[in-house]
């Protein structure tokens, strides 16, 4: 009897502590699943606010994006201005090159127009000079030819007159003559009548 109680004792201390150990491992996962909840519904709430985040970041990567892609065709557009720009410049300075040059090539054309011009106006000058005097003498030569011309007109006229007497002269001798009696002539004196009737054909020595 005393051994049958003894076993009876035996197995209701182990079926306690079973019992113990089952409670217990009972406690701890229940409390294990308190925790496991309270990790969960932890998690849940990081999740959430992961999720939140995860759309605030998409959210803020969009707006980025779009900010980027502004900035870039923004850039874009400053780079393709100043390109433009800097091609700009350097056809105004080619321009301005260019400008110069011309001004240049003006400033030397009009210095050789200026030049040829006073040279040409002091030629035409001198000409002019030289064509005046020449003008002068030419006046002064024509002067002196109309001065000697008058004078051969004179003296040719004095020749006509005297020309005229010696004619009316020789006539008036020729009439004497006439009448003169060629007989009595002597040889010399012959001589010289004929010579004078040579001299003056058709006169009145006949």
């Amino acid at each position: 009897m005393a051994a049958a109680a003894a076993a009876g004792d035996e197995e209701l201390e182990l079926l306690l502590r079973n019992f113990h150990r089952f409670s217990q491992g009972y406690k701890d996962a229940l409390m294990e699943a308190q925790a496991l909840r309270v990790n969960c519904s932890s998690e849940s709430e990081k999740r959430q606010a992961l999720e939140s985040h995860i759309a605030d970041l998409k959210n803020d990567n969009g707006r980025l994006r779009r900010l980027y892609t502004e900035t870039l065709f923004k850039f874009t557009n400053q780079m393709k201005f100043h390109t433009e720009s800097r091609n700009l410049k350097e056809e105004l300075e080619k321009a301005n090159t260019r400008l110069l040059s011309m001004e240049e090539e003006y400033k030397r054309e009009i210095k050789q127009l200026k030049l040829g011009s006073e040279m040409n106006s002091n030629a035409l000058e001198n000409k002019l000079s030289c064509t005046l005097v020449q003008q002068a003498t030419n006046e002064a030569v024509i002067k002196q030819l109309n001065l000697e011309l008058e004078a051969h007109k004179a003296h040719i006229d004095m020749l006509s007159s005297r020309l005229e007497q010696v004619t009316a002269d020789v006539h008036q001798q020729c009439n004497a003559l006439n009448s003169f009696p060629y007989e009595r002539l002597i040889p010399s004196e012959y001589s010289f009548l004929t010579l004078m009737m040579n001299i003056f054909p058709g006169s009145c020595y006949r």
